[in-house]
């Protein structure tokens, strides 16, 4: 019974809320990608910085 309430008020919620809801999940899965790739991210940005110094 309280399930069933709960995805009832779950189903409202997200259509009440569904673009702040797609945003949420966007900004989630962004979080997750470049959290991921983030020292990736770094250490190239890096590279590149020593090879403009080291190219002038």
């Amino acid at each position: 019974m309280e399930l069933s309430a709960l995805g009832e008020h779950l189903d409202v919620c997200k259509s009440s809320h569904e673009r702040i809801f797609a945003l949420h999940c966007a900004a989630q899965s962004m979080h997750g990608f470049l959290a991921a790739r983030f020292m990736t991210t770094l250490v190239v940005f890096a590279v590149l910085i020593g090879v403009v110094f080291l190219a002038l």
